[in-house]
């Protein structure tokens, strides 16, 4: 007798009382929060195989005939962060009032810009000064996100987020995406950095 069927079984069980927990979170949420009524609420199911309507479906109907750059979320699910990664979504976080402190709030840029240096001249004095600086990537994922919280204070960078960043990078990213930080040292000790994620599109 195959197992095969007892464990997909098992994961469909899963699945749905994660779904069940997320949709009492939302619940609980737009309770304390009657304004996140009037935003698009995305969710995990929305990325399940036949889902409907689709994460991407959604996020067409958002870009094409939403007039704000939020929606939000009650899941801060790594794999879920990813999804919405990919499909262009900027993830950030939000205090909210209730028993449940914080909410995702995925920001999808109506406009974005690309960076591009074909013609840039760095001047000898600024690279005379570099050679103090070293450039390391991945190797302090951690203590970057904890160094930008306390340069810059919480702000987006909620507990349920951080920890939702790091699991994914711990993970190696999910599907397409990867979470990603550089680091700056001087002297042998970190004095700069940033992080960052590749959707891989």
């Amino acid at each position: 007798m195959s197992s095969g069927g007892g464990a997909g079984g098992a994961g469909k069980k899963a699945r749905k009382a994660g779904n069940d927990a997320v949709s009492k979170a939302e619940a609980v949420i737009v309770k304390h929060n009657p304004w996140l009524s009037r935003i698009p609420c995305l969710s995990p199911s929305m990325t399940l195989p036949n889902a409907d309507p689709s994460l991407s479906t959604i996020t067409d109907r958002i870009a094409r005939m939403w007039r704000s750059d939020f929606s939000w979320s009650a899941s801060f699910d790594p794999t879920f962060l990813s999804n919405l990664m990919r499909e262009g979504y900027l993830p950030t976080a939000h205090d909210v009032d209730g028993p449940i402190k914080y909410v995702l709030l995925p920001k999808l840029h109506e406009q974005r810009c690309l960076l591009s240096f074909p013609d840039l001249n760095v001047n000898r004095a600024a690279r005379r000064a570099s050679v103090r600086f070293q450039l390391s990537v991945d190797q302090r994922f951690d203590e970057v996100v904890e160094k930008c919280i306390a340069q810059h204070g919480e702000s987006w960078l909620h507990p349920p987020i951080v920890e939702g960043f790091k699991e994914l990078f711990r993970m190696g990213g999910a599907g397409t995406v990867r979470m990603h930080s550089v680091e700056c040292y001087e002297g042998g000790v970190l004095v700069a950095g940033g992080l960052g994620y590749n959707g891989g599109g």
